[in-house]
């Protein structure tokens, strides 16, 4: 959307693409929240933005990467449990049940509020239209990059 022409560097998870930010290897990353915000407020790494439609509760002066001037620009994290397509309908509730009896202790919403991540428990049908919209948002942009699966 920017033009701006970034190096993608493939890294094995958030841990080591962070120490290479902190050694000073690669020189910005796009970061999911809950792993850098330590990081962020021990001052060891400077937030720029966040990438999703609205602030982080967690730093409500830091802008969106829209506000900061990106009109349109939205790309939020989305974490899900799926399971193979054969799966019976019943059991596929019975897990939804309980995972969204899980989300919703307390305890686990504290343990993800303080992390910023949201708690959206959804139901099968929700996430699996959730995909689809994802997939048609940024299949067009990877089509566009040549990105290719390695």
């Amino acid at each position: 959307m920017s033009g701006v022409a970034l190096a993608q560097i493939p890294y094995r998870g958030n841990a080591p693409a962070l120490t290479d930010l902190l050694g000073g290897q690669v020189d910005m990353m796009f970061s999911p929240l809950p792993a850098a915000v330590a990081l962020v407020h021990d001052g060891k790494v400077r937030a720029l933005a966040v990438t999703g439609s609205a602030r982080s509760p967690l730093f409500p002066d830091l802008p969106t990467i829209a506000q900061a001037g990106l009109s349109g620009y939205e790309s939020e994290l989305h974490y899900g449990i799926v399971a193979p397509a054969g799966v019976p309908g019943p059991i596929v509730e019975k897990l939804n049940a309980a995972l969204r009896g899980a989300l919703a202790a307390s305890d686990v919403a504290r343990h993800f509020a303080a992390l910023g991540a949201e708690v959206l428990a959804s139901t099968p049908e929700a996430y699996a239209s959730d995909i689809a919209a994802e997939e048609a948002k940024w299949s067009p942009i990877v089509r566009k990059a040549g990105i290719k699966a390695e």
